[in-house]
Formats: C-alpha cells, sequence, structure tokens
C-alpha cells in the first residue's frame, strides 16, 4: 500500500513548481507564439483577399475598357462587310444588266447575220438554180 508521508508531499511541490515554471517559460511564450502566428497569417489572408478584390476590380475595369475600344473597330468592320456586300451586290447586278444588254445586242448581231446570210443562200440559189436550169434546158434543146 502507499504511505503518505513527507516524500509525496515534497513531490507534489516539486510537481507544481514545475508546472508553474513550465508554464511560465514554456506554455506562456509558445502560447504567444503561436498567437501571434495566427494573427499574422489572418493578416496575410485578409491582405490576399483585398488584394484579390482589387485584383478582381482591375481585371473588371480591363475588359470593360477593351470591351469599350473594341465595340467601334467591331462597328467598323461590321460596316466594311455591309457595304462590301452591298458593293459587291451592285457590281454583280451591274454585271448582270451588262450581259443582259450584250446578250441583247447578240442576238440581234445574229439575227441580222442569219438575215444576211439567208438572202445570199437565196440569191445564190436562185443563181444557181437559173444556171442549173440553163445548163438542163440547153442539153435538152440540143
Amino acid at each position: 500500500m502507499i504511505e503518505f508521508n513527507y516524500t509525496i508531499l515534497v513531490q507534489f511541490l516539486n510537481f507544481l513548481i514545475l508546472m508553474i515554471l513550465l508554464n511560465q517559460f514554456l506554455f506562456k511564450p509558445l502560447s504567444k507564439a503561436i498567437s501571434k502566428r495566427g494573427k499574422k497569417i489572418d493578416s496575410f489572408f485578409e491582405t490576399s483577399k483585398a488584394y484579390r478584390e482589387e485584383a478582381e476590380g482591375l481585371l473588371k475595369t480591363y475588359e470593360e475598357t477593351m470591351r469599350d475600344k473594341k465595340r467601334p473597330v467591331v462597328e467598323m468592320k461590321d460596316s466594311l462587310v455591309s457595304d462590301g456586300r452591298r458593293r459587291s451586290m451592285e457590281l454583280i447586278d451591274q454585271a448582270k444588266s451588262e450581259m443582259a444588254e450584250e446578250l441583247s445586242r447578240l442576238r440581234e448581231t445574229i439575227e441580222i447575220e442569219k438575215k444576211k446570210t439567208y438572202e445570199a443562200l437565196q440569191a445564190d440559189l436562185d443563181r444557181l438554180s437559173a444556171d442549173a436550169a440553163k445548163k438542163i434546158l440547153k442539153r435538152s434543146l440540143t
């Protein structure tokens, strides 16, 4: 069994003194250092959050600025594309009308040439028929 004598009391006092000394020289400084480090980490998080918010604001401002600067360029491009389409349609319409006029002139020319050729062939046919008739009549007469 355990004897209760002065050694237990001395050991208990030694333990209390050790706990007081450890608390004073180890636990308090260590808890202060941990607390200080925690506060520093929290301040780093707050600083990084502020920087992130500032960066997001700058990014939003940059995107708005770029969108505003791109708008006239896009409008100019769209305007040029529509002008190009309109001009190409005008050129196509002009080419179609010129081709229609040229086709009409060619048809008239072909018709005139056809009539001239027909008249020339008719004249040749008349002449050849007369010559053939003369030759046939000459032979049959002689």
